[in-house]
């Protein structure tokens, strides 16, 4: 929806006017009104309350408003680095910057969801009154995500230039691309770091430990990356791709102070939902215990990894990998999956991605120069 309408409304097609960047706003702004509008109805029609509790929405905005500043706070640090540092270090960095950060928002997303479905898991973990799952869901999801984001980053170390090369239009297309690769091998490294502080991140949320990571990132986004940056490009005079491994720097100390702080077990002092629902799930998943072997709520993560990931590239071999490991991708999946089987979905899903991008990366590698 929102490119049909970038379509329509920039340009101005089927008789609509042409808008420019406004027409832009407004695309986005109807597909996120139309997304939020149909998880509103799902969400209805899948039995919600239809009377609110005042007391669980405070819960909720406890949990929830530190996680929004968050982002907001962080990505305006971003902001000031991309329109002020870099600006000021001419348009052709600039377009390089953006051009990379093009790139590196496709490896993001993925990542980003990689971390999400860890955060469903620990919810489920703690309202089941399983702590103590949740330093291995961390796990697996970090390297679930680390994998995503090495491969990636392989890619972006291998060919640049293809990555980079829609940067090339205009008088100084040839200079712009030559920073942009350089820029990029750098973000192949960043990319490594965010992987981390992306699932340390959504695993604290999921356990519902959002202000004082917000307070991380806020006081290394403002008091260390943002003048950090400005200072060494305008009084050292460092020059784009020298002011790119700040994102490095930042990424890998958001890193550790995360897993400072999960490491410090403060998450699990932490009282998300009602005690009495709290002891009601634990009572039933100690009888469920020693009715059947011990299972983990992985349907999410294999509709958002491996279908999303691999639909593209399912053939019948792949399919029939997965069905002897457990997994038949024609019928619909199971609510759980036992983790020994888990793990050989993923790394069937692992090694098909590998076996693609080789390919591609020998394509580009074989074409001819122009």
């Amino acid at each position: 929806l929102n490119v049909a309408g970038n379509w329509l409304l920039i340009d101005g097609h089927l008789g609509l006017p042409a808008l420019g960047v406004p027409g832009s706003a407004m695309a986005s702004a109807l597909a996120s009104g139309t997304a939020f509008l149909g998880f509103f109805i799902y969400f209805l029609r899948e039995g919600a309350p239809t009377k609110l509790s005042a007391r669980e929405f405070l819960r909720m905005l406890r949990f929830g408003v530190p996680e929004g500043f968050n982002w907001f706070f962080e990505f305006g640090s971003f902001v000031f680095f991309t329109n002020v540092v870099m600006a000021s270090l001419g348009t052709t960095s600039l377009a390089a910057m953006n051009a990379v950060l093009t790139v590196n928002s496709v490896s993001f997303m993925p990542a980003f969801g990689l971390g999400s479905s860890g955060a469903i898991l620990v919810g489920q973990a703690i309202g089941a009154n399983r702590r103590d799952d949740v330093p291995g869901i961390l796990r697996l999801t970090m390297k679930t995500a680390f994998v995503w984001q090495g491969t990636v980053g392989l890619v972006c170390l291998l060919i640049p230039q293809v990555l980079i090369g829609f940067a090339a239009e205009g008088a100084h297309g040839a200079e712009v691309v030559a920073i942009g690769v350089q820029m990029l091998r750098v973000a192949a490294l960043w990319g490594l770091f965010d992987a981390m502080a992306m699932t340390l991140t959504e695993t604290l949320r999921g356990a519902g430990d959002t202000f004082v990571p917000m307070m991380m990132r806020i006081a290394l986004a403002w008091l260390v990356f943002a003048p950090g940056s400005y200072f060494t490009v305008h009084t050292l005079g460092w020059n784009g791709v020298q002011a790119v491994s700040w994102f490095v720097f930042h990424l890998a100390a958001l890193a550790a102070m995360l897993f400072v702080r999960f490491r410090s077990g403060a998450w699990r002092r932490l009282q998300l939902v009602e005690h009495h629902l709290v002891c009601r799930a634990g009572a039933s998943a100690r009888v469920r215990a020693h009715m059947e072997p011990e299972r983990f709520e992985f349907r999410q993560t294999i509709e958002g990894l491996l279908m999303g990931a691999l639909e593209a590239r399912s053939d019948a071999e792949l399919l029939a990998k997965l069905r002897n490991a457990g997994l038949d991708l024609t019928v619909n999946l199971q609510p759980a999956y036992p983790p020994a089987v888990f793990f050989k979905f993923v790394g069937i899903g692992v090694a098909t991605l590998f076996r693609f991008w080789s390919y591609r990366t020998w394509v580009f590698r074989s074409l001819p120069a122009r």
